[in-house]
């Protein structure tokens, strides 16, 4: 009994930690694409753009959450999705805009060391 309570609270946890794991390998693959520091300050140029943009979403999800808990439109099954949905939407964004973020700033410290690729 106590292993399956203990699985049970487990599984977020580890769910969380392979979607920020696969969020930042993504990132990465995205940042590291250039061989030259010409080609990779425009790649870290355009995966800042997605990071900016995941930003906005991440604002109007939370405006959208803020909304429905002001106006307590949660009484229906429907709003109770819509807000289920707008948070879980907050969360896939928010790891995305971190991995980006993260791969950004390492990117960034390889670019001024003067590293090439080849």
């Amino acid at each position: 009994m106590r292993a399956i309570i203990s699985s049970a609270l487990a599984a977020p946890i580890a769910l969380n930690r392979k979607i920020a794991a696969m969020s930042l390998s993504t990132a990465r693959f995205i940042t590291r694409t250039g061989s030259s520091r010409v080609e990779s300050v425009f790649w870290v140029v355009g995966a800042s753009t997605a990071a900016f943009g995941a930003a906005i979403i991440i604002a109007s999800k939370l405006g959208d959450v803020a909304g429905i808990l002001t106006l307590q439109r949660w009484r229906s099954t429907a709003e109770v999705m819509e807000l289920g949905g707008d948070l879980l939407a907050l969360y896939l964004v928010g790891h995305i805009f971190l991995g980006l973020v993260k791969a950004v700033r390492e990117e960034i410290r390889w670019i001024r060391r003067g590293g090439d690729r080849w």
